[in-house]
């Protein structure tokens, strides 16, 4: 799909593997396509934690832990949107929800640099992970620029 077999092996076991409270987020070209574009999974989702008290980010941090673009449609913006869409909800819902960080780890140097070069304000942490993660903060002046 993606070009990344751990990537695509994710998506395959993601009912399996996934957290308590994780959702997965797919685009399809129609409903009822098989064709997947695109996707994303996110945990706590932020829809879910200002919907449900009983929810809750740990520390406040939501972690996107998978982000993907079938190789057929990757270089037209979709991983951006996705990005896009998630920081929106964000910022919608953190005073709600408690919301102070996403967090991701960065599957392999395309990944990384990929998030990095955007300009979604990630930051990176220390090694020995690929982990990014950009505050709430960052995310709110970024939404008001756009």
């Amino acid at each position: 799909m993606c070009g990344k077999s751990a990537m695509d092996d994710s998506l395959c076991q993601w009912e399996t593997d996934r957290g308590e409270d994780e959702q997965l987020w797919v685009v399809v070209p129609e409903a009822g396509s098989p064709v997947i574009i695109a996707y994303y999974a996110i945990e706590p989702d932020p829809v879910d934690l200002a919907s449900s008290p009983s929810s809750h980010g740990e520390d406040g941090i939501v972690y996107l832990t998978l982000l993907a673009t079938d190789k057929r449609y990757q270089g037209q913006g979709w991983g951006e949107r996705l990005l896009l869409r998630i920081i929106y909800q964000m910022v919608a819902l953190a005073p709600s929800v408690g919301a102070n960080w996403l967090v991701t780890d960065a599957l392999d140097a395309d990944a990384h640099h990929f998030l990095l070069r955007r300009g979604f304000g990630f930051q990176v942490m220390p090694p020995p992970h690929r982990r990014l993660a950009v505050s709430m903060e960052t995310l709110r002046e970024l939404v008001r620029e756009t």
